[in-house]
């Protein structure tokens, strides 16, 4: 992303819809994403900063996942590179999600950029589940 198209209302909207996915994620981060909605104006200079600096930088953890016997691998990034991932897909999750068929229900957006976010991967079980009792009615 240029930083220039990085304005206060869009990294606004990328905060605040980062923050409330980081809620629901296997391995919720409330404080990091707390600390950067708390003064936009310092997180955009920090993410413009980040952008000219390097790439992002990912860690790769082993944890067990609530359901799983053992541990598998997640990879994770502090909330500031999450932050500059998630704004910078702003300009494109509206068309890649247009892209889509209908066909496909996982993963779909349930609301636009700026601030874009994703419907649960549960939300596409819930519509099987309706479409197959209509179609049994």
């Amino acid at each position: 992303m240029i930083p220039a198209a990085m304005t206060p209302e869009v990294v606004a909207a990328g905060i605040n819809a980062g923050a409330a996915w980081a809620q629901e994620r296997e391995f919720p981060d409330f404080v990091g994403w707390a600390d950067l909605a708390h003064s936009p104006d310092d997180t955009l200079r920090v993410l413009q900063s980040r952008v000219r600096r390097e790439p992002i930088h990912w860690s790769r953890i082993q944890a067990r996942k609530d359901s799983s016997q053992g541990y598998r691998p997640f990879w994770i990034a502090d909330p500031y590179e999450e932050a500059l991932l998630r704004i910078s897909m702003d300009g494109v999750a509206d068309v890649i999600d247009r892209a889509l068929g209908g066909e496909v229900m996982s993963y779909r957006l349930k609301s636009r950029s700026p601030g874009w976010a994703m419907h649960d991967h549960r939300y596409p079980h819930s519509i099987t589940k309706e479409l197959a009792r209509l179609h049994a009615d």
